[in-house]
């Protein structure tokens, strides 16, 4: 919704997740103001939604229904729960998706099982219960979707080196609970529901206002995100004059694999500002400075058969290193062919190793098969998460299906995978871990991309958590963030639900847009992108003296995207500024 918004008259809200928190103040927020609202919450917690609504005057409980919801049912019964709520009022005009779980923990200790859980509720079920509501509203033309996340991307946590595993965890935790008990500036519940009522219905705060595309609750959420920000254009800046050189203009266009990386002119952003604004605790960039050596290393790539992770396979090679390609079971004869292809002074096959990996296996096979390459040469010095796969399609067409076959390669692959390295990284307190991202993670407001997005923007964020986690133990990971890439077999979106006639625009608009990249006759080169990672990792040629960066872009388009992403932020930040930081409690 661009441009400035009317008040509304009289809303339906279904909230989930309505039982407590913030859910229950929205509930309280918006009957207070006459509007109507489908109070929503797990079997479980039927007595504390009780509780929430008897506290409410009784004129405004008389405007309030109660449905039970689990988020994370089927597709079917969610449905089926949607259409019961449609049916109390005729109509549902705003969504809230409140509802989520927090599971703490490191990620190396959680493993695969605790993340699906997580995304179970706080990811596909939110895809779940917008899907339902979705066709009423795209039926009357009308409607309003909330989506409730948290601002953690900003904080680095302080990680004491040369201790053992259990003293850095005692030493985080105890950070956390004393920064949350001893900062005075806790929000106040109500006023920030307030703030989401006033925005949803146009009015009082938010009359003359744009509709913001990222709206924050309290001055803390704005100091983060303009902290995060703060970093990534700090790298930006220092790697700009390496990582936006990767085009060739003789790159062939209908190549199974083209990088659309081109370098594109653009005007420095000066963000010393927003981190002169910013209070953060962030790591000693002493202690980040690239200082490896160039000794011969051994490197495991995923998916390393064709694309990106063939180009960085010979670029690893062309360096002296040793390297063990893998690609899904089946694929030996295609990463043979790939070997065989590579120019002679790189074609050493005695040090090349190929094994077959399907990321997507379960956690002990990798672990089994993550022991069979430790065991070729005694080690791993740098492991690659380069395996990954494309879901383009239209979110409600896709259903939680489309999601969950994307997720299950881009995020937990790249998780399962690394928490089966990591052991052997720990013992020798050494190792690399690159995980590819996207520039699509910030380039994400068009359609038809939207699981492809998301799992890119899933796995930068671990990138950054697993970073704060395993840098006591002398472990680099890089956070790699390529411009788009595409491959013969990617293809406008194609619902796996539900054909919806409604989206057929959209498919045409996806498809010329694959035609335009196809029949352009410039791309990004990946041999030369791959040398760049190889410098890094190695800490020599273009990145000999720079500091180890926390997101390494590649491409002048990947640039521009992340600017992009990072400058309408600001502009949020700085419209609602003077609203949404005054949430917290009055004393």
């Amino acid at each position: 919704m661009a441009g400035q918004y009317q008040a509304t008259g009289e809303n339906v809200w279904l909230i989930t997740g309505a039982a407590s928190g913030l859910g229950a103040s929205i509930v309280e927020a918006a009957v207070v103001r006459g509007d109507k609202v489908i109070a929503t919450a797990r079997p479980a917690f039927k007595e504390k939604l009780r509780i929430v609504i008897d506290s409410l005057p009784p004129k405004d409980r008389e405007r309030i229904r109660v449905l039970y919801l689990d988020i994370t049912d089927t597709a079917e019964n969610t449905r089926n729960i949607m259409k019961t709520a449609i049916g109390l009022w005729g109509r549902i005009d705003v969504l809230v998706n409140n509802a989520g779980v927090a599971i703490g923990g490191v990620t190396e200790e959680e493993g695969v099982d605790a993340f699906l859980k997580q995304f179970q509720t706080n990811v596909f079920g939110v895809i779940n219960v917008t899907n339902a509501i979705l066709p009423y509203m795209r039926e009357r033309r009308d409607g309003t979707i909330v989506i409730i996340r948290a601002v953690l991307l900003g904080l680095v946590f302080p990680v004491l080196r040369n201790v053992r595993l259990q003293k850095q965890l005692f030493t985080l935790a105890e950070f956390t609970q004393k920064r949350v008990i001893e900062n005075p500036a806790v929000g106040d519940l109500r006023k920030g529901m307030e703030i989401l009522v006033d925005v949803v219905r146009g009015e009082r705060r938010a009359v003359g206002r744009a509709w913001p595309s990222l709206l924050f609750l309290g001055a803390e959420a704005r100091d983060q995100i303009r902290a995060k920000s703060a970093m990534w254009e700090r790298d930006l800046q220092a790697w700009s004059d390496v990582c936006c050189d990767v085009t060739n203009d003789l790159f062939p266009s209908n190549s199974l694999l083209v990088a659309d990386i081109r370098s594109t002119s653009i005007s420095d952003t000066d963000y010393s500002i927003l981190e002169a604004r910013t209070s953060r605790t962030i790591l000693d960039t002493a202690d980040m400075s690239n200082d490896q050596t160039a000794a011969q290393k051994v490197w495991l790539i995923t998916g390393a058969g064709s694309g990106l992770g063939a180009s960085l396979a010979g670029a690893v090679l062309a360096r002296g290193d040793k390297v063990i390609i893998t690609g899904r079971p089946g694929s030996k004869e295609k990463m043979q062919g790939m070997v065989d292809a590579l120019p002679d002074n790189e074609r050493d096959e005695s040090r090349i190793r190929l094994l077959e990996l399907d990321v997507t296996d379960t956690t002990e096979n990798i672990r089994l098969i993550m022991k069979t390459a430790v065991d070729f040469w005694g080690r791993i010095d740098v492991l690659v998460n380069n395996a990954g796969i494309v879901v383009p399609g239209i979110t409600e067409e896709q259903g939680v299906q489309g999601w969950e076959r994307q997720f299950r390669t881009n995020v937990f692959g790249v998780i399962n995978v690394t928490n089966a390295v990591l052991p052997y990284m720990r013992a020798r307190r050494d190792g690399n871990v690159v995980i590819l991202g996207s520039r699509s993670a910030w380039k994400n407001d068009f359609p038809g991309i939207g699981p492809y997005s998301a799992s890119k923007a899933a796995i930068h964020s671990y990138a950054d958590t697993l970073s704060a986690e395993v840098g006591t133990f002398n472990i680099r990971v890089l956070n790699l963030a390529p411009a788009a890439f595409r491959t013969s077999g990617f293809d406008p979106p194609k619902p796996i639900v539900d054909h919806i006639d409604d989206y057929d625009p959209i498919r045409q608009q996806m498809a010329a847009i694959v035609k335009e990249r196809r029949e352009r006759s410039s791309f990004g080169d990946p041999r030369k992108g791959m040398e760049i990672v190889v410098d890094v990792v190695r800490g020599e040629g273009r990145a000999a003296g720079r500091e180890w960066s926390s997101l390494l872009f590649l491409g002048g388009d990947a640039l521009v995207h992340i600017r992009e992403k990072m400058h309408k932020w600001e502009h949020d930040l700085e419209a609602w500024s003077d609203v949404a930081q005054d949430v917290t409690e009055d004393k």
